[in-house]
């Protein structure tokens, strides 16, 4: 009998193993054999070389965009609902209670709000426009995967119900990108809290000034020259709980022909992203006539933000500029929906949020906004610990309509110094260094970004006051304007997020990091004239 029942359990724990194993084998992606599928107008060959990258050899722009949609949902499908999510704000639908704190500051900010807002313009766009074209095919095998794909054993694991990506989604991840470049949520609260508590001199030791002695990236056009902390809801903590790792850091430089053996350009770029499985970039070839595009991708994003076609290559470091300025605003206290602003009083803009929470009741809230942006106490104790006025957020990326996606398409597909440098001119937040360098010989170096002019005594580090009207951002600067260096006659540019020079006589307040990663650089770079 007990021989019997030892049989029996053997057989049974063989099955399980065997089920286990055809499972397991069921979710693996296909890197080889053949797909039928409703979408590609002509045959599309992907080869996965030994790394597990993919490279798409295709007939027509729309072709190659749908195999990588649908290769790249199927390496990385839970990482792109994550991030969408993120972006959204509607990790709660999934996660559980511990996440509608975070929910609730995504939808403060509004990353949601502005992406609905892109898609509905990048909707109207004309059929035939390329960039439309290429993103919705790629949409479109995001969404092939999905539908006759396996399903993610996470997805099962969460219960996780699929919906189509979109356009919208894209700019909801760009959103979040912007926001993990932002470094005013971390130190504008603790900035205020020192000068408030403390006074202005224990500030001078800080750095939060520009710093005249440090190591600039130098611009040229060819025109010339602890208890102060809170224990509450803070950035710090925000990052240690999101699924998906802030993007932080790297270093660029890109050396002219007159400094290398071959007479030819070389580009370096390395992204300093946190670590995480599976990683933060997607390594894709794409390849149709008129188009051998080598980069790096996004989950959700159908275009490469930093690599390299025929013509030129594009690397990426964080520009660390200040985006970001808190408003001290005042409320009418006889009718708590207006705000005083210069001589009278204006009406506050509500928004209804509702966050659906896996296991519990649904959180129904409301945004206030004034006409600086939404008012932040009660998603960030951070803020709420540093004073008991009401604060709101100006930040650049809600101001203006995003236009990431056709940037990114651009600056891939461009073929000339003019047209990349175009491409570059259209993105408004985040702040980067695109660093470029092409066959021709040229080198260059562009800040990405609307960049503000603000009032001289104004220190944006500081929460400023939002009721007098003298912090407003004066004006933006014209891209032309944007700290940058085309083909300098020293021979290089380069990037370590540090602070760039002047440029128009201005220089930009921000979160600047370190010299020495920049000065080893250029001390490296400046003597040597025979790179290889």
């Amino acid at each position: 009998m007990i021989k019997r029942i030892l049989i029996v359990l053997a057989v049974l724990i063989v099955v399980a193993l065997l089920g286990s194993f055809v499972f397991y084998q069921s979710l693996k992606p296909d890197l080889q054999g053949e797909l039928t599928l409703e979408g590609p107008e002509q045959e599309v060959e992907v080869y996965f070389d030994e790394y597990g990258i993919p490279h798409i050899y295709a007939q027509s722009e729309t072709d190659a965009q749908f195999a990588l949609g649908y290769v790249h949902a199927q390496d990385r499908l839970f990482q792109m609902e994550m991030m969408r999510r993120l972006g959204h704000g509607r990790l709660s639908e999934i996660l559980g209670p511990d996440f509608v704190k975070t929910d609730r500051f995504f939808r403060t900010l509004g990353i949601g709000e502005t992406a609905r807002e892109a898609a509905q313009a990048f909707n109207q766009l004309p059929d035939d426009d390329p960039v439309k074209r290429a993103a919705l095919a790629y949409f479109k095998g995001v969404n092939a995967f999905m539908e006759s794909g396996p399903t993610p054993i996470e997805f099962r694991i969460l219960g996780i119900e699929k919906a189509p990506f979109t356009p919208e989604d894209a700019y909801a991840i760009f959103g979040y990108m912007a926001f993990s470049f932002a470094q005013a949520f971390r130190t504008d609260p603790l900035v205020t809290r020192i000068h408030d508590k403390l006074g202005a001199a224990y500030l001078a030791d800080l750095d939060v000034h520009w710093n005249p002695m440090a190591q600039v990236i130098p611009t040229f056009s060819g025109r010339g020259k602890d208890s102060l902390l809170s224990d509450g809801f803070n950035i710090d903590k925000l990052f240690e709980t999101l699924p998906v790792r802030p993007f932080i850091g790297s270093n660029g430089w890109v050396i002219g022909p007159s400094k290398t053996k071959s007479g030819k350009v070389i580009f370096s770029n390395d992204t300093h992203i946190a670590y995480s499985s599976p990683s933060v970039w997607y390594e894709a070839h794409i390849e149709y006539p008129g188009l051998s595009l080598y980069g790096n991708y996004l989950g959700g994003i159908p275009f490469a933000v930093i690599g390299h076609n025929r013509h030129h290559a594009i690397g990426l470091t964080m520009l660390e500029n200040d985006d970001i300025d808190f408003y001290l605003e005042k409320i009418n206290p006889e009718n708590p929906g207006e705000v005083w602003f210069k001589d009278h009083w204006e009406p506050l803009r509500v928004r209804r949020e509702t966050i659906h929470v896996k296991g519990a009741e649904d959180v129904v809230f409301e945004v206030k906004e004034t006409r600086h942006g939404p008012i932040v106490n009660e998603a960030l104790d951070h803020v709420a610990h540093t004073t008991d006025q009401p604060v709101s957020v100006w930040w650049i990326y809600t101001k203006f309509l995003p236009k990431n996606l056709e940037s990114a398409y651009w600056m891939g597909r461009s073929k000339t110094m003019a047209e990349v440098k175009k491409a570059v001119s259209l993105g408004h937040a985040p702040g980067l260094n695109v660093m470029y360098g092409d066959v021709e010989g040229n080198i260059a170096w562009w800040s990405y970004g609307k960049l503000p002019r603000r009032p001289a005594h104004v220190n944006s580090k500081l929460f400023l006051d939002g009721s007098t009207g003298t912090d407003e951002v004066e004006q933006f600067f014209d891209f032309e304007d944007n700290p940058h260096a085309e083909n300098p006659p020293w021979g290089f540019v380069y990037s370590a997020n540090n602070q760039p020079d002047t440029m128009a006589g201005y220089l930009h307040p921000g979160y600047y990091i370190p010299e020495d990663r920049a000065r080893r650089i250029w001390n490296l770079l400046s003597p040597e004239n025979e790179w290889d």
